[in-house]
């Protein structure tokens, strides 16, 4: 799998960790949804150049692993519970 886009399905919990998984991931958009919890390790994507999470319930830190992605082309995490430190 290349591309996850799963926007706007009411799909409830967390994002599974096996999803991380997903070696050639280049684009996960799962924004409007009523996900939860903290956004899982996705360091060994090392194509993901695509994310799009707004509008779900995540919470805790952003994790260090979105900033140290030098690929990364887009990132969307707005309307979420994220806590700064």
């Amino acid at each position: 799998i290349k591309q996850l886009s799963l926007p706007g399905n009411s799909f409830q919990g967390v994002i599974p960790d096996r999803l991380g998984a997903l070696s050639k991931l280049t684009l996960l958009s799962l924004s409007n949804n009523n996900l939860s919890g903290q956004i899982p390790e996705f360091s060994t994507v090392k194509l993901l150049k695509h994310i799009f999470l707004s509008n779900n319930d995540f919470e805790g830190a952003i994790p260090s692993w979105i900033g140290n992605n030098e690929d990364l082309q887009d990132l969307s995490l707005s309307k979420n519970s994220f806590s700064y430190t």
